[in-house]
């Protein structure tokens, strides 16, 4: 089932599942979404929609999931962000041919002390976020937020802490909003639409250079990624591949590596890897590079690998 139907059907479902009968859908609302999910997994011109994320705490009951995404021909309008020492709560309005569309309110069951609105022109595409995670009485939330559209800046909202993410996207490739939600916002996470099947995310680091400096790895079509090799120290040196296909394997050229470190380690697997999260800084006389590299518990479909040691 396509991800944008899944997500309708589930929304419908777990409002049908609120105590208040003034707060559950009518049978015309229930229909309304039901024949736009059918439509939805019907059509071959809809996108391609990955998640990327979440932050913060990304499990929960039924209730505190949501999920907001784009519908094809609308564009993101406004951002509501009601915020104090934290993110409370989020809501967000598109717009099509000049009709506005407000869309549920994520979180707020507890109120902060602003109310902020980040308004887009016309024009204006999300192009990334960044934020920090932190906790409150005793949740895991998200402390503060900002987004970043083709022309500016917008944020940040509520209270920075030391765990911070951040995600960038390539210009008309946002696709929607998702998390958990309860008093706060607990987790947030991005919907983006791929181009010709691959999406961009990033990059984290140094942005700009030389062609020389530039690297690119992809994978092949049916192609598994088996093997990766990291030489580190204090910082993360080079980068290796290896893909996997009908028993065949091939390994991508080393990137980086103009100077080695002091270990050299191996990740083997045999899934394709959902995250990578690490922690960048400026290394005087050297390009910028990753601090610390490691592939997250919920990143493979098998385990963590990292950072068990400075630098991986």
């Amino acid at each position: 089932m396509k991800l944008r139907s899944l997500d309708s059907y589930s929304m419908i479902a777990y409002q049908c599942l609120k105590e208040s009968r003034n707060e559950r859908p009518t049978m015309g609302q229930i229909l309304e979404e039901l024949v736009n999910a059918f439509e939805h997994q019907a059509s071959k011109k809809t996108p391609d929609i990955a998640r990327v994320g979440p932050w913060g705490r990304k499990t929960g009951g039924p209730q505190n999931y949501w999920s907001f995404i784009l519908e094809n021909g609308h564009n993101l309008k406004k951002i509501v962000i009601d915020h104090g020492d934290i993110i409370y709560s989020l809501m967000i309005t598109s717009a099509c041919e000049g009709v506005v569309h407000d869309f549920e309110k994520a979180g707020g069951w507890n109120g902060g002390d602003t109310v902020s609105e980040v308004m887009f022109d016309e024009d204006e595409e999300l192009i990334g976020i960044n934020g920090t995670v932190g906790t409150y009485n005793g949740y895991t939330v998200i402390s503060s937020i900002s987004f970043f559209t083709n022309k500016s800046a917008h944020g940040p909202f509520g209270q920075a802490t030391k765990s911070a993410f951040s995600v960038s996207w390539l210009n008309g490739s946002f696709s929607g909003f998702y998390g958990l939600a309860g008093y706060y916002i607990d987790g947030i996470g991005v919907y983006l639409k791929a181009s010709e099947k691959i999406i961009w995310v990033g990059p984290w680091g140094r942005d700009s250079g030389d062609e020389p400096n530039r690297w690119s790895f992809k994978l092949e079509e049916n192609h598994h990624l088996s093997k990766i090799i990291i030489d580190h120290g204090d910082l993360i040196y080079s980068l290796i591949f290896t893909t996997k296909y009908r028993g065949l394997y091939q390994e991508s050229k080393k990137f980086g590596g103009w100077i080695g470190g002091d270990k050299v380690s191996e990740m083997g697997r045999r899934y394709v890897t959902w995250e990578m999260k690490g922690e960048e800084e400026v290394v005087p006389d050297r390009p910028v590079e990753f601090e610390e590299l490691y592939f997250d518990k919920s990143t493979t479909s098998s385990r963590r690998h990292g950072p068990d040691w400075k630098g991986c």
